[in-house]
Order: structure tokens, then sequence, then C-alpha cells
């Protein structure tokens, strides 16, 4: 399941009826649409593991 937030949205950040939908957008805009745009986003990664390959 994606990032659940206030909205429920799809992977295109297209509003959707039902969080079985709802999917992460992975990326800073997507988070900002659920949660609001000043508000603490969530973060689960580490910091540069996409370097480590």
């Amino acid at each position: 399941m994606g990032c659940i937030g206030l909205l429920a949205a799809k992977a295109d950040d297209m509003p959707t009826a039902g969080p079985e939908q709802e999917r992460c957008g992975k990326c800073l805009a997507s988070c900002k649409a659920r949660f609001g745009a000043t508000s603490v986003l969530p973060f689960g990664s580490w910091p540069g593991v996409v370097l480590r390959r």
C-alpha cells in the first residue's frame, strides 16, 4: 500500500475514491499534495541508499 495521508490518490497524483487504489507517487510533490505543503512529511528511507548499487 502507498503513503496513506489526508487524501487518497493514485501514483499519478490523480484523486481516487478508495484507499485500495491509493499508491505513493514517490516524489516530494506527491507527499505535499497528500499531507499538506507545510506539514512534517513522513520519511522512511536511508540517506544515500541509492548510491549503494
